[in-house]
């Protein structure tokens, strides 16, 4: 293995680790995670497609390798990126603003609770190939 595929995988391991604990920062601690009036958007959750890009690096090309997990994996990334980017985080933003609907507390847990079981499943994926 190269010294760079060799960072790419250790990074990948550190932002993984960084991704599954700030989306169960954000599950755990809904009131210190989301101050009422608070404006800035949430750049830690995003750190999941960050994650993803480096698992992509760090593959390099032996995409035939475990296809199976691999498939598995990305389809469950999409998961929890599309539920983290159209659920959880517009209602983690309006609870943000202080400007909820009535159903945006119960959106954001229940997007979050998603996406930490995509990740689980990401995880289960990740280790079954190895």
């Amino acid at each position: 293995m190269s010294s760079v595929r060799y960072l790419a995988v250790i990074a990948h391991i550190a932002a993984a680790i960084a991704t599954v604990t700030v989306w169960s920062a954000m599950r755990l601690t809904v009131p210190t995670v989301l101050p009422e009036g608070s404006s800035a958007r949430n750049w830690a959750a995003r750190l999941l497609h960050f994650t993803a890009l480096l698992g992509c690096a760090s593959v390099g090309s032996g995409w035939s390798e475990h296809l199976a997990a691999r498939i598995v994996a990305i389809v469950a990334y999409f998961v929890a990126a599309g539920v983290g980017e159209m659920v959880a985080l517009p209602a983690e933003r309006r609870l943000r603003r202080g400007i909820p609907r009535s159903r945006d507390a119960q959106r954001f847990t229940s997007g979050v609770d998603i996406v930490l079981v995509a990740l689980a499943v990401i995880i289960a994926a990740m280790i079954a190939q190895y």
